[in-house]
């Protein structure tokens, strides 16, 4: 628009520089002729020159308030995009933070049920060792008062080889049990019952039958106190209700 108005107004600026021109040295003679086009070609000079000055200056403040224009609304754009950006950031954190928590919680809860299982395995591991060591204590102290019963018709005159033999066999069918006793005392105490066992059986062997009760009477004390030590082991251990 504004190219269109500044072209009119060149127009109307040369025709009235030719007319007054025209009309100032009038073309009548070679000499008003020769003027005429000097001073309408000097004219439209300064015309041109003017009004492209004043067409530079128009279009240059133009082009200046186009730019201001265009740098706010930049500015605008740019204040939305980060206004959009913080309300997106925000809404993202938010939503992060609730995914987080809720995260959380089911970590939590799987944990819960872990611990729930782990704890429920363990009492069943400590039942299950429990149940063993009380069933290790029983059958080793019931072979050792087998083993000392066989030997005690010693004290009648009534004990035979094979009353040993079934001492000895209760003894060795228990001996699996002994690595579920509690500690090395416990186990060695029973292996002594063993050992002082089968040393009186390998003394009655070369004995008469008639002989067997004095064997009896000085090896039953220390004998009988062994059987009785391991005993209360076991009811220390396991008391009964």
């Amino acid at each position: 628009m504004t190219v269109i108005l500044a072209f009119v107004i060149w127009a109307i600026l040369l025709t009235a520089v030719i007319l007054g021109s025209f009309l100032y040295f009038p073309a009548t003679t070679q000499e008003g002729l020769k003027d005429f086009f000097a001073a309408a070609t000097i004219g439209c000079a300064a015309v041109t020159a003017a009004l492209g000055a004043i067409v530079s200056v128009v279009a240059s403040r133009s082009l200046e308030a186009k730019k201001q224009e265009l740098a706010t609304d930049l500015e605008g754009k740019k204040n939305e995009l980060a206004r959009t950006l913080s309300e997106h950031s925000e809404k993202l954190h938010r939503q992060s933070a609730k995914e987080l928590a809720d995260y959380g919680q089911e970590l939590q809860k799987e944990l819960q049920k872990l611990k729930s299982g782990s704890d429920r395995q363990m009492e069943m591991m400590k039942a299950t060792t429990l149940s063993r060591e009380i069933e290790a204590y029983q059958e080793l102290f019931s072979a050792a008062a087998q083993y000392y019963s066989a030997l005690s018709k010693l004290e009648t005159n009534a004990w035979t080889m094979q009353d040993s033999e079934g001492g000895e066999s209760a003894m060795q069918k228990a001996r699996s049990k002994a690595p579920y006793l509690k500690s090395d005392e416990h186990r060695k105490a029973w292996e002594a019952i063993w050992t002082k066992a089968a040393f009186i059986t390998s003394l009655a062997q070369k004995l008469h039958p008639d002989q067997q009760s004095d064997l009896w009477v000085k090896n039953v004390g220390e004998f009988g106190t062994m059987l009785k030590a391991f005993e209360n082991i076991v009811t220390t251990e396991f008391p009964r209700p």
